[in-house]
């Protein structure tokens, strides 16, 4: 509540979203949708997918029709682009990007799902920082950053206290919603995390979400993999 009181009536939101199958993610949408109107604001989605989709506009708009959001259930406008902003390079030389539509709206809100990615190592995975540098970013963001993964040994921690406070300084990311699903993939935790917080504090959610991962109930088991039978 404190946070959309500081959104004016009138003023143009970007809602950033990515393409990940996240539990009630449309809920949590549709419920900030409908609280950003009732300040008086004109939200609107964004597809916050880097590449996915195809790489195209409509193949993005159609993953989030098919997580259950459109724009009537969500009950504002989608502004579907491939169109990025350019901001600049990281100090390593990375091209950074973002899109072009949440650039030139008023506030940018970033939602998205804390927890292990598959391929990234250390405090920052999958999450907030990672949708701001590569899912904002459009496909522009992903030819960027996928290459240079290897030459971080794809540890966002060597690169993000640069680069996230480049993209905020260049944009108005107003805050960001933080979501943890517990073992049994549903919302467990949800932390509004205003823009200076999201740096430090996403660590602090990654241990949570590691921690409340299902696991086997046991440290050590014997595995038996038979070729042929």
């Amino acid at each position: 509540e404190a946070s959309c009181s500081r959104i004016a009536p009138g003023e143009a939101v970007a809602v950033a979203v990515g393409s990940r199958g996240i539990d009630r993610i449309a809920v949590v949408v549709s419920t900030l949708v409908r609280r950003l109107i009732q300040h008086g604001a004109k939200p609107f989605l964004v597809p916050a997918m880097g590449s996915h989709g195809g790489a195209t506009a409509e193949g993005q708009k159609k993953i989030l029709e098919s997580l259950g959001m459109d724009e009537d259930s969500v009950g504002c406008p989608i502004k579907s682009s491939m169109q990025t902003k350019p901001l600049g390079q990281s100090g390593n030389g990375i091209p950074l990007f973002f899109d072009q539509a949440a650039a030139d709206a008023d506030h940018v809100i970033v939602i998205n799902r804390v927890k292990p990615h598959t391929r990234l190592l250390g405090s920052i995975q999958s999450g907030l920082c990672k949708m701001l540098m590569i899912g904002l970013g459009k496909h522009d963001g992903a030819l960027s950053f996928h290459p240079a993964f290897r030459s971080f040994d794809y540890q966002l921690d060597q690169i993000v206290h640069d680069i996230i406070p480049r993209i905020l300084s260049q944009t108005r990311v107003r805050f960001g919603i933080a979501l943890i699903e517990d073992a049994n993939e549903s919302i467990g935790h949800l932390e509004v995390l205003p823009r200076e917080r999201i740096l430090d504090r996403e660590p602090q959610l990654l241990t949570h979400a590691i921690e409340w991962m299902p696991r086997l109930p046991f440290d050590d088991a014997e595995l038996l993999i038979v070729d042929e039978i």
